[in-house]
């Protein structure tokens, strides 16, 4: 009887520390976000969408938000054409290129609308990993390009990224 009660003491306590026992964590891995100074101020959104595969305007897209619930505020999307590599710098006029701001007031700033920006990749895991990168530029209001614009400094970004393969 005695062996048998000190056999459950042992497994219940087994039980509780297992049940203690730290899980893995997603605090080891990084966590998506953006980071970039907009006409001097520093912004970070940590809101975002997978970089995933055949978006309208490129190849591969990821957009980070302030508040995922407002997509259309408050946003920044990068485009990237196809086979991305780590090193490589993508620049306004690349095919399938772009980087997109969307200013509080729900104003579209593009690098295709007569700015120039630049978006350099650090790192490119593929699919299910990571990518890791710097942009800067100057975007222009679509709907005002020749008097409206915006300077994008200093940003970095990363993502996770997503696409089916066959």
């Amino acid at each position: 009887m005695k062996t048998n009660l000190t056999l459950l003491i042992i497994l219940v306590l087994a039980i509780a520390a297992g049940g203690c026992k730290k899980k893995k964590s997603e605090d080891n891995h990084p966590r998506p976000y953006t980071l970039f100074a907009i006409e001097g101020k520093k912004v970070q959104y940590n809101d975002y969408s997978k970089f995933k595969r055949f978006c309208v305007m490129s190849h591969f897209c990821g957009d980070f938000m302030l508040n995922k619930d407002d997509a259309f505020n408050n946003s920044l999307g990068i485009g990237l054409p196809d086979h991305v590599e780590a090193g490589k710098v993508y620049k306004t006029g690349d095919h399938h290129f772009y980087l997109m701001y969307i200013s509080p007031d729900g104003n579209y700033y593009r690098s295709g609308s007569g700015g120039h920006a630049t978006v350099s990749i650090d790192l490119w895991e593929g699919n299910g990993g990571w990518v890791k990168g710097r942009f800067s530029g100057s975007l222009h209001n679509e709907n005002d390009p020749l008097n409206d614009s915006i300077v994008l400094q200093d940003g970095y970004f990363q993502g996770l990224i997503y696409y089916i393969t066959k």
